[in-house]
């Protein structure tokens, strides 16, 4: 069903469940994963390019969306993962489409997609007739995958910092270098044994 239908019969003062939107009780796994996680395998791929009728942009999922990076630390950015999360359930558990026209009356009234879902309570009518348990389902995989990633990403983060931190020690500084470089032009070749001896010489203080 077309958003521009659905907004039109709205503003014209039909009852929300009297739309005839047609929602789905369940979700299965791997659509699940797809809108949560993105796409994983060619598996994946080819399961959303037939319900997108060939179709193939990625989606890469609410997670990988809603994750920031600020001062080399990764956050969630709750405001937008609101915005997804009331998206993608009444895109994937319903027939609703999201039409040129529906998104420019949108526009024309200064709202989102997501603002409209709020604003004229058809989320709650579309929770409201998802089954609780798959809802919930969805809630618990989303948060999970969301604290996993952040925990990864994070970790990495500090790992290459620290990494970093330690290369930045190695290298000497310039006062350093350039006393390095006068004890090496000052250095008699011919008494050299080893490369040991010009080593121990030039790193000695």
């Amino acid at each position: 069903m077309k958003l521009s239908e659905i907004i039109k019969k709205i503003d014209e003062g039909m009852q929300i469940y009297k739309l005839g939107i047609k929602i789905n009780k369940y979700l299965n796994i791997t659509d699940k994963r797809v809108i949560i996680a993105g796409i994983y395998s060619d598996k994946d791929l080819v399961e959303l390019s037939k319900k997108m009728d060939g179709d193939t942009k990625l989606f890469n999922g609410i997670v990988n969306e809603v994750i920031l990076e600020v001062d080399n630390y990764f956050i969630v950015d709750y405001f937008l993962l609101d915005t997804m999360f009331c998206s993608e359930i009444a895109l994937n558990y319903t027939n609703i489409e999201l039409d040129d026209e529906g998104l420019t009356l949108l526009e024309e009234k200064d709202e989102t997609f997501s603002d409209f879902l709020y604003r004229t309570e058809l989320f709650e009518y579309i929770k409201g007739e998802i089954n609780e348990n798959d809802l919930d389902r969805f809630e618990e995989l989303l948060a999970l995958e969301l604290e996993q990633k952040l925990k990864s990403l994070n970790s990495t983060t500090r790992l290459v910092n620290t990494i970093k931190k330690e290369l930045l020690g190695m290298i000497p500084s310039e006062r350093k270098i350039k006393n390095m470089l006068k004890k090496i032009e000052n250095f008699d070749t011919s008494k050299l044994k080893t490369i040991t001896d010009l080593k121990d010489f030039v790193t000695k203080k």
